[in-house]
């Protein structure tokens, strides 16, 4: 299994990355990873977002790096919606597709959020979640979610 940084290394700044904190003790080495890759390997600090379901992680990170995006990780519904990534100063919240539904990602936006639904592989799935204005979605088949999205199948 690659490192972060060796995973990194490879992109050299051609998409975007979500890094999801797992197990991590100390935040700063996130940081760390990140600013060293801003200044040798070809990142804009947009193309970062930093995730987890550990919402005490994402509080202790976003005030050592309060510039970089965060999103907050749920795998239930909350009572509130989007409330709890609000309050984290988050960019997104990143909800499991299983109760994700039209208001969630209604409240996540007129919260300033942006709205991203895991692990959605079935096409069916996928067009809904367009219709409802989700921003993104994170697939294990992304080259077959295209083909789904612009074939509208």
């Amino acid at each position: 299994m690659p490192t972060l940084w060796q995973v990194l290394e490879r992109v050299q700044g051609q998409c975007l990355i979500n890094i999801e904190m797992k197990g991590v003790d100390d935040v700063s080495l996130v940081n760390v990873c990140i600013n060293k890759a801003l200044n040798q390997l070809n990142f804009e600090p947009e193309q970062f977002i930093v995730s987890s379901f550990n919402h005490h992680l994402l509080l202790a990170f976003k005030s050592i790096a309060p510039n970089t995006k965060i999103g907050g990780l749920t795998g239930s519904n909350p009572l509130d919606y989007a409330r709890f990534a609000q309050k984290l100063q988050a960019y997104s919240v990143n909800a499991e597709i299983s109760f994700v539904d039209q208001a969630f990602v209604i409240d996540a936006h007129n919260r300033g959020l942006k709205m991203f639904v895991y692990t959605v592989d079935e096409p069916a799935d996928l067009l809904r979640l367009q219709s409802w204005g989700v921003d993104g979605v994170f697939s294990n088949g992304p080259a077959k979610a295209k083909v789904a999205l612009a074939n509208k199948v």
